[in-house]
């Protein structure tokens, strides 16, 4: 091919001259120099390159020979061929109009040419307007003259063009881990034949289309899985490279320093409008036709449902936080950018924890990682929000594998915008949870109280214990998640493992003792509990670092944002204020401890007064940290 397009570059460079077209046949003249020289090396049509060679020999040699005799000496080695050339040029409808002029003036002037034929593809309507006006005629009409067979490629059958895009498209998508449940399957099948099929015609939009999708792709793809939804990347790319315009509308079309679960809460209704407003004017520009308006509707308001009438309520906005939708606020940033924000959960680590081919052992350690790596709060979430995809097989080992972290779990809130929750109470939520997975309750039953057995933590089994047993002050549900024959088995496993763990150094260490003391409380008896505290309090050591077990916290806004309280009334179900407050005494106590400890005092006057002493504000602290001095200002804050 090479060779053949040479061919025509060389002979046009000879009648430079003639067509005065100058610098462009220069440079078509020296670079058939060198690919007819690559092509008598290469024993390509031989002959053309001797006669070429030679013809250039004799120029260095000698004055130039005239035009006339170039030509004839080229039409007779041309003539000895014992096959015709073919000579191919390509893409001359995207050339400017004077280089289309002038490419045709080059293959005119050559055509005489025995044993030697031209092959034309462009579309014919940017060639014939390039050509207008040549010698006073219409386009079309000067390419009769100089066409002799005019062929109309035909269009490509929609079923082969249709398998050219799946199969290139499927090679890219097994490169990565995704949902392909009966619901992304049903938004596929209809975003495919509304909104995405309709802008591909051609082979080459096809192949232009999937190159680009091949690299886009890989840049969404964390360890192994695609962070964002399919769908949704498909049909932004459709529309950044044919529809460009409507590309950037969604682009700016949401704000992402916005406050997520604000968002979520609260439709925002001007934004809304403003960009149902955007899509319906380009959607209607003038010139569209009536089938670019129904693919162009479909697009936009597939990827924005929220510009239009749909369903908007709590459970579709779970389903697009769920699916990674470009519709979602959280997730809409994701979308313009090829690496993962630090904050972002790895799409990888949710993929691991529910692939059926992870061990069980390592869930702990992918556990530990999120852990470490300050992702926890995004994984609870991430897991909440795929429950109901877990396989009902990998149930049990894997609240065995999150529970076995909960006694070394670090303090870590969980943002969700106007509260905060502890992780603790979360991950506990989402056991609990998980546990439905397992339609039969004789068999729920049996992985609860496995769950108990095997997890050697203490935290996570008694606080997932305790929020499924029944409670008098909880409204009964007709069909608890664990029948309480069940629940009151756990918790007989569980006592000895809290009384055993209750002598050790290592139970004061725990962050949820205090909630430990409390289940210890209601399932072994009050009178149990009170005087194992009176004695292990006798050490000053045990007796601070209890008091610090049943100090809460409490999250609010404005001024003063975190509060340390002093459950005064609930500790003396366990210890005596006044006990608890003499055996604290000592020189080393820290300021929390010394505070505290003035706090109870304040409450045992409270007490004798008979005022209210339930919750006393030990210490605040505002927004960026500071304590605050006034303690009468923490009581409108609890």
């Amino acid at each position: 091919m090479v060779a053949l397009v040479a061919l025509l570059a060389g002979s046009s460079g000879v009648l430079a001259s003639h067509l005065r077209i100058g610098p462009f046949a220069t440079f078509l003249e020296w670079t058939s120099i060198g690919l007819l020289t690559v092509a008598g090396l290469c024993g390509i049509y031989a002959p053309v390159a001797e006669a070429f060679a030679k013809l250039f020999h004799k120029s260095a040699e000698k004055a130039p020979p005239s035009l006339e005799t170039v030509r004839d000496e080229l039409k007779a080695e041309l003539s000895k061929l014992e096959s015709s050339l073919i000579v191919v040029v390509d893409d001359m409808d995207r050339l400017s109009q004077e280089q289309v002029r002038m490419m045709v003036q080059l293959v005119k002037a050559n055509a005489d040419f025995d044993n030697v034929v031209y092959l034309l593809p462009f579309q014919r309507n940017i060639v014939a307007a390039a050509l207008d006006h040549v010698n006073c005629e219409k386009g079309h009409d000067f390419l009769k003259k100089i066409v002799q067979v005019d062929l109309e490629v035909p269009d490509a059958p929609p079923e082969k063009l249709r398998a050219i895009f799946f199969e290139k498209m499927d090679r890219i998508w097994r490169r990565a881990e995704f949902r392909w449940d009966t619901s992304r399957k049903d938004r596929w099948r209809n975003m495919f034949e509304d909104a995405i099929w309709p802008f591909f015609d051609t082979p080459r939009s096809v192949i232009r289309f999937c190159s680009v999708m091949d690299f886009v792709f890989d840049g969404h793809i964390d360890d192994g899985a695609l962070r964002i939804d399919p769908i949704d990347l498909l049909t932004l790319e459709m529309l950044r490279m044919f529809e460009p315009e409507a590309y950037e509308l969604i682009k700016r079309s949401r704000n992402s320093s916005r406050n997520v679960f604000l968002e979520l809460l609260y439709d925002d209704k001007e934004r809304r409008q403003k960009i149902e407003a955007d899509f319906k004017s380009i959607i209607d520009r003038k010139g569209r036709s009536e089938a670019d308006k129904r693919r162009l509707r479909a697009a936009l308001y597939g990827l924005i449902p929220q510009a239009g009438e749909t369903d908007n309520s709590e459970s579709t906005k779970a389903d697009w936080d769920r699916d990674c939708r470009v519709c979602h606020p959280k997730h809409f940033p994701k979308y313009f950018q090829l690496q993962p924000s630090p904050n972002d959960v790895p799409a990888g680590l949710v993929a691991k924890f529910l692939r059926e081919s992870t061990p069980e052992a390592r869930l702990g350690d992918l556990w530990q990682d999120a852990v470490k790596a300050n992702r926890i709060g995004g994984l609870i979430e991430r897991l909440w929000l795929v429950r109901d995809e877990i396989p009902v097989e990998r149930v049990e080992p894997m609240i065995v594998a999150i529970l076995a972290t909960t006694d070394n779990l670090p303090e870590i809130k969980i943002d969700g915008g106007l509260f905060q929750s502890d992780a603790q109470h979360e991950i506990t939520r989402l056991c609990a949870r998980l546990f439905t997975r397992i339609g039969d309750p004789d068999k729920r039953d049996e992985v609860f109280k496995n769950v108990v057995r095997k997890c050697e933590a203490l935290s996570g089994p008694v606080m997932l214990t305790g929020l499924l047993e029944p409670h008098p002050e909880r409204p009964r549900h007709e069909d608890p998640i664990i029948r309480p024959e069940a629940v009151a088995d756990a918790k007989q496993l569980l006592l000895p493992r809290i009384w055993v763990k209750a002598n050790t150094p290592e139970f004061w260490a725990l962050r949820m003792a205090g909630y430990i003391l409390y289940r210890l409380k209601d399932w072994a008896g009050a009178d149990a509990v009170r005087s194992w505290l009176d004695s292990v309090t006798q050490d000053s050591a045990i007796a601070r670092k209890c008091l610090s077990r049943f100090l809460t916290e409490t999250q609010s806004t404005g001024k003063v944002v975190r509060t340390i309280v002093l459950p005064a009334k609930s500790i003396e179900d366990f210890i005596p204020l006044e006990t608890l407050c003499e055996r604290m005494a000592g020189p080393d106590l820290t300021p929390l401890e010394q505070c505290a400890r003035e706090r109870i005092k304040f409450a045992l006057g409270l007490k004798a007064e008979g005022k209210p002493y339930d919750r006393i504000p030990v210490m605040g602290f505002d927004i960026e940290g500071s304590e605050i001095a006034d303690l009468s200002e923490l009581r409108h804050h609890m």
